[in-house]
């Protein structure tokens, strides 16, 4: 089940990398600080970058995933 949080993950994953840098004193990524990373990036996405994650979300649900997406 897709959610607009867990489509975020995907679609602004550049930025929640560079935030989960951040959070980990800029050094390597630590993978502890991922969700913390993903709930910054959320809460930052403008209300047209929500919509869309929601949009999304109910796309991926209800019809096959893009190729992309289930390479991951």
């Amino acid at each position: 089940m897709w959610t607009a949080k867990s489509v975020c993950a995907h679609l602004f994953s550049g930025r929640i990398s560079e935030e989960q840098k951040r959070l980990s004193d800029d050094g390597e990524k630590d993978i502890g600080k991922y969700r913390a990373a993903l709930s910054n990036i959320f809460e930052k996405l403008s209300a047209e970058e929500v919509k869309q994650c929601e949009e999304t979300a109910v796309k991926w649900n209800t019809q096959p995933l893009p190729d992309e997406i289930q390479r991951k």
